[in-house]
C-alpha cells in the first residue's frame, strides 16, 4: 500500500517523502531549525535531533500611537481683557501647511473658569425626589411583639405533656364524649389543680344540681367542701335559663343575663378557672337546634372577649355518634376540642381520649388509654 500526504493547499496527495506538491509547488518539507535535517511536512519534531518542528506563535505587538495635546482655547472676561500684555495678544505666525488657530494665552489669575453646564431635570422628577426623601425619613420601624398567653396546668396526669404544656390562658376548650366516659370528672379535676395552685374557680351546672360535685369528688378523695365553705369556689347553676325553651315556651335564650350572673361570680370569688357542664342541656325538638348553636357562640365569645377565665366546657354525644359534639357548634368555636370514648380490647372496656384540636399547639392525634383512680383521678396510660 502506498503512503501518501495531502498538500496542505490544495489537497492532493503526493508522496509520503516528496519534498514539492506535484501540483501547486508547495514546499511540504520541514527544515529543522537545530541540525537542518529535511523532515515531512506532517511531522512535529525533527527525526535526526528531536528539535520541535513546531514554530511558537508569533504575538503582534500593538502599536499605541502617540498623543496628539490640544492648546485649550481660554475666555478672556470683558474685564480683564485691557490688563493682557501686549507680547499676548500677537497672533501666532502661520507655518507653511499649517492654518491659524486665534487662540489667546492669559495668565492663571486673569483666566475665568467656566461654570458646569446645568442639566434639565424633568419638573416631574423635581418634584418626586424630594417626596421620596420625606416619606424615606418618616418611615420608621415598626416591631410588632406578639404575646402568647400563658399555659395553665390542667391536673390531667399525662396530657399536659401532649397539649405542649397545658391550655392557653383565658381561652375555652370543650371536653366532649358520650355518657359514663369521664366528661365531668375531667372538669372536676381541672378545678381542683387550680385550687391546689391557688387559683379560685367555679362551677357552673346547666342540667344537675351543682351540688352533686362535691359528693362526686369526695368519692375521689377530694375535699371540694373546704374549697366552697372557704369561697374559693363557687357553685353556680344556670338550668333556669332553659326551662322555658324545654317548655316549648320560648326560642331563645338570653345570653347577656348568663354572662351577667357568671361575670358577678367571677368577681365576687376572683376566679380564674371556670368549668360549665354542660354547656347546654338537652332540648326536645331539632327546631330548637338553631337557637342553641347561636347561644353557644355568643356565649364564647363573650366568655373569651369579658371573663378573662381558662373555661371548660363540656358537650354530650349520642351513643354510637361520630360527631364531636351534641350541637354541632362547640367543637368550632371552641380552641381545642378533647373527645372521651370508650374502646374495647381482647373482652375489656378501656377509656379513651383524643385531641381532635388544639388551636396555637402541636398536639398528638393518638388514641390514648387513660384510667379514673381514686386520689388521682384521670390518668392517661398511652
Amino acid at each position: 500500500m502506498m503512503i501518501t500526504v495531502k498538500c496542505p493547499k490544495c489537497q492532493v496527495d503526493n508522496l509520503y517523502d516528496t519534498e514539492f506538491c506535484c501540483y501547486c509547488g508547495l514546499r511540504l518539507a520541514k527544515d529543522c531549525p537545530n541540525c537542518g535535517s529535511s523532515n515531512p511536512n506532517q511531522f512535529t519534531y525533527c527525526t535526526q535531533c528531536g528539535q520541535s518542528l513546531v514554530s511558537p506563535p508569533v504575538i503582534p505587538i500593538p502599536v499605541i500611537p502617540a498623543l496628539e495635546t490640544k492648546e485649550e482655547s481660554v475666555i478672556i472676561p470683558e474685564a480683564t481683557k485691557e490688563e493682557v500684555p501686549e507680547e499676548i495678544k500677537e497672533e501666532p505666525k502661520a507655518e507653511a501647511g499649517e492654518e491659524v488657530k486665534e487662540e489667546v494665552s492669559v495668565a492663571p489669575e486673569a483666566a475665568a473658569v467656566p461654570e458646569p453646564e446645568a442639566k434639565m431635570v424633568p419638573e416631574e422628577i423635581i418634584e418626586e425626589v424630594p417626596k421620596a426623601e420625606v416619606e424615606e425619613e418618616a418611615r420608621e420601624e415598626v416591631t410588632i411583639d406578639v404575646m402568647m398567653p400563658d399555659r395553665i396546668l390542667t391536673g390531667i396526669s399525662g396530657l399536659d405533656s401532649l397539649i405542649g404544656g397545658g391550655f392557653l390562658a383565658g381561652k375555652v376548650y370543650l371536653v366532649s364524649g358520650e355518657s359514663g366516659t369521664g366528661k365531668t370528672v375531667f372538669g372536676m379535676q381541672f378545678l381542683y389543680q387550680g385550687l391546689v395552685l391557688g387559683e379560685n374557680g367555679i362551677y357552673v351546672s346547666a342540667e344537675d344540681k351543682p351540688a352533686h360535685l362535691v359528693v362526686d369528688a369526695e368519692s375521689l378523695g377530694w375535699d371540694l367542701r373546704k374549697y366552697v365553705l372557704e369561697r374559693k369556689l363557687g357553685l353556680m347553676d344556670i338550668s333556669s335559663y332553659f326551662a322555658e325553651m324545654r317548655a316549648g315556651r320560648a326560642t331563645t335564650i338570653d345570653v347577656d343575663a348568663v354572662i351577667s350572673d357568671l361575670s358577678r361570680q367571677v368577681r365576687e370569688f376572683n376566679a380564674r378557672r371556670i368549668v360549665i357542664d354542660t354547656i347546654a342541656p338537652p332540648v326536645c325538638g331539632q327546631e330548637h337546634y338553631s337557637y342553641i348553636q347561636e347561644y353557644v357562640r355568643h356565649l364564647v365569645a363573650a366568655i373569651e372577649d369579658n371573663l378573662g377565665c381558662t373555661v371548660v366546657v363540656t358537650s354530650g354525644i349520642p351513643a354510637g355518634s361520630a360527631a364531636f359534639s351534641r350541637y354541632g357548634i362547640e367543637e368550632f368555636v371552641a380552641e381545642g376540642v378533647i373527645v372521651l370514648g370508650m374502646a374495647s380490647f381482647n373482652g375489656y372496656w378501656f377509656r379513651t381520649l383524643a385531641i381532635r384540636k388544639m388551636r396555637s399547639t402541636f398536639s398528638d392525634l393518638n388514641n390514648h388509654f387513660f384510667e379514673i383512680i381514686p386520689q388521682r383521678g384521670m390518668v392517661i396510660r398511652g
